[in-house]
């Protein structure tokens, strides 16, 4: 048979009758399905569910308000991408390139060496080792602090992402 699975529009139509031509392919394919058998009980149950009245009616006038109070309320229009998020992305990434050209290894170690000397936790002869490694593997040392400070930069974005405020909405209370 050439159909795969029946969509679900196939299911409710068969369970409205509107199938006349197709109807027998259905019918053999639901003999042979589980899966599409399994959908048809559930949409049974649906159209079950929905066939139970519990007395409960809308108002006649119920579409004609919810309409008006949709058309009222005005859509809030945001960018797809927040002009801040662009800007703070080029700046880091422009910090960075100038970082990168501007700034020699030597004193990159320099800044680093005097700002251990201001917090007083590190100092050059715990900086030794780690620039001994790098030598050895043949890493730059400048790539590991441009890579320190892009993971950085990664950080602080998605800080600043996830916790930026929404503004409220019209449909708050």
């Amino acid at each position: 048979m050439g159909l795969e699975h029946l969509s679900d529009e196939q299911l409710q139509d068969y369970l409205d009758g509107k199938l006349n031509d197709s109807n027998y392919a259905v019918t053999e394919h639901l003999d042979s399905c589980p899966l599409c058998r399994q959908k048809l009980s559930e949409y049974r149950q649906v159209y079950g569910a929905l066939d139970i009245d519990d007395g409960f009616t809308l108002s006649p006038d119920f579409a004609s308000k919810v309409m008006t109070r949709v058309e009222s309320e005005p859509v809030p229009v945001r960018p797809a991408v927040s002009w801040e998020a662009i800007l703070l992305v080029i700046g880091i990434i422009g910090s960075l390139s100038a970082a990168y050209v501007l700034i020699s290894t030597e004193k990159i170690l320099l800044i680093l060496n005097h700002i251990s000397g201001i917090i007083g936790g590190i100092s050059s002869k715990a900086l030794d080792p780690i620039l001994g490694i790098l030598a050895r593997k043949n890493i730059s040392p400048m790539l590991v602090f441009g890579a320190v400070l892009a993971i950085a930069a990664i950080a602080l974005i998605d800080y600043f992402h996830k916790h930026r405020k929404a503004g409220p909405t019209s449909m708050c209370a």
